[in-house]
């Protein structure tokens, strides 16, 4: 039999301590909406009944939270229970808890490992919607959010399914469609799982600019999202825009300097003329994707991406690393003067 708990404001709420009334009645309904609903329900596989917490603020914004013992028991709550009448339409939760929501995993493919790997299953949560018309279900949505972790790196991946389905005098009928999500975006990512191969992915990785100034890393940042979202323009703009910031915060050209002479002097801070000469390729792109919308090969935003982060490097990154290196050249010339100077001393004194 399952358990139905109210938490109404923050406090616990029974039923049967509330006097005849509104509160009592919409509480004693919805109470048997979900008994009729999920009273007969067990898990096949573990034998219990789910549990079910009624939260809220108030009346009209409750949020029903299905507790379940495992996915599969939560996926079939959740295509069970519908609370809502003509007048109020509930939001369902399904969730997982306990050691059991541990022990599902899936073969999945991993941005960070660069290959298909088994990830196990952290947390799942499903909400479900329904609108009503004319005391009859007309739409149904249902969405999964999955959390799973890369059992070989610990990596996270965030799934996100989506499905609707059209009603039609409170049935279903044909047009049901889901779509995924995927955070990372992985390319061919279903069909990683479907088949369990190694899927080589394009997506690119982030790199750390820990001594670049905010802002640039903010934009470096959002050309890597660009390119792994498949957004060529907005991408090649970003890498535009980052080149010529890098060339205002080291001050190698006036202000109101022409872009190209901005990455010409680029020289001074120890980039070859022979790869200035691509970072101006680079701002031609930026310039057609600004004012032409022209989209560059994926290929192309590669290479200026793999160029950008070395030009990060060298600007920023490089004499930092070096930085803990040097004190031991200075050691070893202070010794050396040392060792001079005793020399001296000691030919002096003989």
């Amino acid at each position: 039999m399952i358990q139905v708990t109210f938490e109404i404001n923050g406090k616990k709420v029974d039923p049967d301590d509330i006097a005849e009334g509104i509160q009592r009645s919409v509480l004693v309904k919805i109470q048997d909406l979900l008994e009729e609903d999920l009273g007969e329900l067990t898990c096949p596989e573990h034998g219990a009944a789910p549990s079910i917490l009624c939260k809220g603020d108030n009346l009209d914004d409750l949020n029903v939270q299905v507790w379940a013992c495992c996915k599969n028991f939560a996926d079939r709550a959740a295509s069970e229970i519908y609370v809502g009448d003509d007048e109020r339409e509930y939001r369902a939760n399904v969730e997982l808890y306990g050691e059991e929501a541990h022990k599902f995993h899936e073969h999945l493919f991993c941005q960070t490992c660069k290959q298909v790997t088994a990830h196990i299953l952290q947390y799942a949560q499903t909400y479900k919607f329904m609108l009503v018309s004319e005391g009859l279900p007309f739409h149904f949505f249902w969405d999964l959010w999955l959390i799973w972790r890369c059992n070989h790196c610990g990596s996270l991946l965030l799934e996100d399914s989506y499905k609707a389905t059209e009603w039609f005098e409170g049935k279903p009928f044909d047009g049901d469609y889901r779509i995924a999500r995927f955070y990372p975006d992985t390319q061919n990512r279903d069909k990683a799982v479907s088949t369990r191969i190694e899927i080589p992915s394009d997506s690119l990785t982030p790199k750390s600019f820990s001594h670049a100034p905010r802002k640039i890393q903010r934009g470096y940042s959002e050309v890597i999202g660009a390119y792994n979202s498949h957004l060529e323009i907005l991408c090649t703009m970003g890498l535009r825009g980052v080149l010529e910031e890098i060339a205002d915060d080291k001050k190698v050209a006036q202000p109101d300097d022409y872009q190209w002479r901005k990455i010409r002097n680029l020289t001074s801070l120890g980039v070859k003329e022979g790869v200035i000469e691509a970072l101006l390729g680079i701002l031609e792109l930026g310039h057609s994707a600004v004012h032409e919308l022209a989209s560059a090969k994926s290929k192309d935003l590669r290479r200026a991406i793999e160029l950008l982060e070395q030009i990060l490097d060298i600007v920023y990154e490089m004499e930092p690393r070096a930085k803990p290196l040097k004190k031991h050249w200075k050691k070893a010339e202070q010794q050396r003067k040392e060792r001079k100077l005793k020399k001296n001393e000691q030919e002096k004194n003989s």
